[in-house]
């Protein structure tokens, strides 16, 4: 392989490189930020999706307020389920926490224990310890 070959070889891994590594960082934060959402309850979602309908559709301030109630109206209808699945997914961890732990080492296990502590709060209501 010549040289100007291994310079353009090089240049495209670099590039390829970049996308990789720009689209996980995308996904992990995109996935950080609906958990963040989803944690401090419905009603962050409504004020999300109400400023997402407004910058996508260009609302007038009078539709803003419309679909803002509408929207507020609906995350009251919202809270009890999602209160309801958190007791679900709760009693589901509670269920096979003890069986994913027979899986660990020991040094896992101790590590374990500070995420059981971190689901257990979430899913209590107590939010995101980090």
């Amino acid at each position: 392989m010549n040289q100007k070959s291994k310079i353009i070889l090089g240049i495209l891994l670099i590039f390829l490189l970049g996308m990789v590594c720009g689209s996980l960082l995308t996904v992990q934060v995109g996935k950080r930020t609906l958990l963040n959402v989803s944690e401090r309850g419905t009603g962050d979602i409504s004020l999300v999706l109400g400023r997402m309908l407004d910058r996508k559709l260009d609302l007038t301030k009078e539709q803003e307020e419309s679909i803002a109630s509408i929207l507020s109206d609906g995350a009251a209808e919202v809270e009890p389920l999602r209160s309801e699945t958190k007791a679900k997914l709760l009693v589901l961890f509670e269920k096979y926490q003890p069986l994913i732990e027979a899986e660990l080492t020991d040094k896992q296990r101790k590590k374990m224990t500070g995420v059981t502590k971190n689901v257990r709060h979430v899913l209590t209501g107590g939010g995101d310890e980090g």
